[in-house]
């Protein structure tokens, strides 16, 4: 819908000169400034998109695919451990700590930091997010005498 929107403004503006100065006399008579039509490229360009017609910026960067990935990867692996994450929204649950992430780029790991409900914080000290997830949630999680 939106292309069809560009087009037809495109059209109005470049190719039919009548459609144009119609335009303007609506919206001199209306007190307003008319806009004219914004090419394509320089509204990517606005919006970080680059050119679309370039294929060099059409091709992502493997290193953020991976990274996106192994994101994914850990959040689902919070989720899956009955933990909360920040971009859990409003399915977060009440009682669970809330597990922070972090890529550390001088050591070349990720970094976790728990927060507890009740106020404490657990920073992981090396450890991978399996094992502090274990830790964390050995000493903190809530139990249910079921």
């Amino acid at each position: 819908m939106k292309k069809l929107f560009e087009n037809w403004r495109s059209y109005l503006n470049e190719v039919n000169p009548a459609a144009n100065a119609m335009i303007r006399d609506i919206a001199t008579h209306q007190g307003k400034q008319p806009r004219k039509a914004r090419d394509p490229k320089q509204i990517a360009a606005e919006l970080g998109y680059g050119d679309p017609d370039n294929p060099d910026d059409n091709s992502p960067d493997l290193e953020d695919i991976a990274k996106a990935e192994e994101i994914r990867n850990i959040k689902n692996t919070i989720v899956d451990n009955g933990f909360n994450h920040r971009d859990i929204g409003h399915r977060m649950s009440m009682g669970r700590p809330l597990i922070d992430f972090s890529f550390n780029e001088q050591s070349g790991v990720w970094d976790y930091t728990a927060n507890i409900p009740n106020g404490d914080v657990v920073e992981s000290e090396g450890e991978g997010l399996e094992d502090f997830l274990e830790r964390v949630g050995g000493a903190y999680q809530l139990k249910l005498g079921v």
